[in-house]
């Protein structure tokens, strides 16, 4: 598994080295968004994490904001591997980044 950071990094390289060019497509925005609500729950709070999530790796928390080859690296990382545990990773990063310390058990 991944660390928040690594993953960034990874999803960042993967989309930066992708031939696909173009704003994404409303296809992959709903199945992106899609894919990430069965990971992070649906309602408001997977809705709030799912913003969280790609501000964290992309620097913008609208999907519609997205490229075509950053919404594929995503599709295919949620497709395959430990998606479920490394976007809590990823979250836990973003929080750490807006201030928002752990606490102890």
């Amino acid at each position: 598994m991944r660390k928040g950071d690594e993953l960034r990094r990874d999803l960042r390289v993967i989309s930066g080295t992708s031939q696909l060019q173009g704003r994404i497509t409303e296809k992959q925005m709903g199945y992106m968004n899609g894919l990430l609500g069965k990971v992070l729950g649906g309602g408001q709070s997977g809705d709030v994490a799912r913003h969280q999530f790609l501000e964290y790796v992309f620097g913008n928390p609208s999907s519609k904001e997205l490229t075509k080859a950053d919404a594929s690296a995503v599709i295919d990382w949620l497709t395959s591997g430990d998606a479920a545990t490394e976007v809590y990773a990823a979250l836990e990063a973003w929080g750490a980044e807006h201030g928002q310390m752990e606490l102890p058990l």
